[in-house]
Order: C-alpha cells, then structure tokens, then sequence
C-alpha cells in the first residue's frame, strides 16, 4: 500500500462516527442485510460483509441486539444514507425478546 492511499485511509477513519443502536431486523440468511434503529434519527444500513469484518458472526444477529459502530456515509448512493462498520457487540437480547435479557453466544 502506498503512503499516499494509508494517508486517505487513516484520514477517513478519522472522519467516522461512533454511535451505539440496536437491530431493527437482520437477515443474514436469504437478503445479508439488514437496518439499525438509532433514537430520533433514521436507520442505518447493516451489511452481512460488515459483520464479518469486524469477526461477528451473522447468525448472532437478532433484533434488538445493541450494537457500536462507525458510521460511514454512502456517497455512491447519492442519498445521504450511511452503513455500520467496525461493529462490535454491547448487549445481545434473548431469543424472542425486544429488550436487553442478556443471552451468551
């Protein structure tokens, strides 16, 4: 990699927005995507790549669950939506539940 592209590189995760959600629904079976819900904002685009980038297994995934990430913008979208990356998992909810009974994976 050259120096020029690890620069573009640091600079934009320097750009990024750390921000805590939880999973509005996930399908990481048939789709390999899904939406995060963030209080009094709009959803933020999950992708099953994500995950797996940051060492999550999809199959983990359920609504509910509170997640942290980074939020990077879509340019090539053109709409302003944006996707989670650099995932990482704060609290998993039981099978069947909405809310935070914490269940082991």
């Amino acid at each position: 990699m050259s120096v020029e592209s690890r620069r573009k590189k640091e600079e934009s995760k320097k750009n990024l927005e750390r921000i805590t959600a939880k999973v509005k629904w996930f399908d990481g079976t048939k789709l390999g995507f899904g939406f995060l819900v963030r209080p009094n904002h709009s959803d933020v685009f999950l992708h099953i790549s994500d995950l797996k980038k940051s060492a999550i297994d999809p199959d983990d995934i359920r609504e509910g669950d509170l997640l942290e990430f980074d939020l990077l913008p879509m340019p090539q979208r053109g709409d302003g939506k944006v996707k989670a990356v650099n995932i990482k998992i704060i609290s998993l909810c039981a099978k069947g539940q909405k809310d935070h009974e914490e269940r082991s994976i």
